[in-house]
C-alpha cells in the first residue's frame, strides 16, 4: 500500500502519538476524528486528522470526557489557540509544583551536607510534597469515575457486590485472570484468528454473566472499557491495557462475523 508521505496508517499514527489503534477507533466512533480511507478501505491520517487528534488528546489530558470534548471541538473548529492556552496553563501549574518540590529537596540536601539532620516536620513536608507531585493516579479511581458516568449509584452497588476485584480467589476472579493470561500470550498476533475469537467469545460470555445477561449493562461496560483505553493518562496506568485491547479487537472480528 503506497501512501502520500503526509498520511500515515492507523498503526503508525498510534505509535507516533503514544496511543493505541483502539483509541483511534474510539475517537472515530465518537465523531472526534474522521480518518481518510484508502481505496482498499484502510484508515489513514493526514495533517488535518493529526491537528484534530492533538486537540482531542490535549483536552483528554485536562480530564475532559469524550462527550464534552466533542462539544468543545464543535465550538472551536480547527482553532488550536484556546486549547494550547489551556494546555500551557495546566503545564505551568504542574511545573510550579515540581519546582517547589525540587527546591525542598535541594534545601534538604544542603542541610544534610552541612551535618544538620532533618527534623520530623522537615521530613513530613518533604514527603508530602514529593508524593503529591510524583504520584501516578490510581487506575481504579479513573475507572470508578467512568463507571459513575455510565451507571447509577444503585447499579454500581450491585456490580460491586459481584465484582471479581472484590472476590479475589473466587472462580470468577480466577477465570478472569486466566483469560487475561491467555490474551497476554497472544499479543502481537492477528486478533482475527479462530483462537483469538474463541478467547473473545469466552470473555464476552463471562462479562454477560457478570451483568446477569443484561445487554444494556453489557454495552455500558464496554463503553467504560473503550473510554478507559482511549484516555492516554488512564490507559497508561491500566495493568491489563494491552490484553483487554487485544480482546476488544478480537471481539470486533467475532461480531463482524455474526457470532
Amino acid at each position: 500500500m503506497t501512501l502520500d508521505p503526509q498520511y500515515r496508517t492507523a498503526a503508525e499514527t498510534a505509535a507516533l502519538l503514544g496511543v493505541t489503534a483502539k483509541a483511534l477507533r474510539v475517537y472515530e466512533r465518537h465523531g472526534l476524528v474522521t480518518p481518510v480511507r484508502t481505496g482498499a478501505g484502510y484508515r489513514t491520517y493526514g495533517p488535518d486528522q493529526m491537528r484534530r487528534l492533538h486537540q482531542v488528546l490535549a483536552l483528554r489530558s485536562l480530564g475532559l470526557p469524550l462527550a464534552r470534548i466533542g462539544r468543545c471541538l464543535a465550538g472551536l473548529g480547527d482553532d488550536l489557540g484556546p486549547i494550547l492556552e489551556a494546555q500551557e496553563k495546566d503545564l505551568r501549574q504542574r511545573l510550579g509544583a515540581l519546582e517547589s518540590a525540587l527546591a525542598l529537596v535541594a534545601r534538604a540536601r544542603e542541610r544534610l551536607a552541612a551535618g544538620r539532620p532533618l527534623s520530623m516536620d522537615d521530613l513530613v513536608t518533604l514527603t508530602r510534597e514529593i508524593v503529591m507531585t510524583t504520584a501516578t493516579p490510581d487506575w481504579r479511581e479513573g475507572l470508578a469515575l467512568l463507571f459513575a458516568r455510565h451507571f447509577t449509584a444503585e447499579e454500581r452497588e450491585t456490580l460491586a457486590g459481584a465484582a471479581p476485584a472484590a472476590s479475589v480467589g473466587t472462580t470468577d476472579a480466577a477465570e478472569r485472570e486466566a483469560l487475561l493470561m491467555e490474551a497476554r500470550s497472544m499479543l502481537g498476533r492477528d486478533p482475527a484468528t479462530a483462537e483469538a475469537m474463541d478467547l473473545a467469545r469466552r470473555w464476552r460470555d463471562r462479562a454477560a454473566r457478570f451483568v446477569g445477561g443484561d445487554k444494556d449493562k453489557l454495552d455500558r461496560m464496554r463503553a467504560v472499557l473503550d473510554e478507559a483505553l482511549a484516555d492516554p493518562a488512564l490507559s497508561r496506568t491500566l495493568p491489563w491495557r494491552e490484553e483487554v485491547a487485544f480482546i476488544r479487537a478480537a471481539t470486533e472480528r467475532l461480531e463482524a462475523a455474526g457470532r
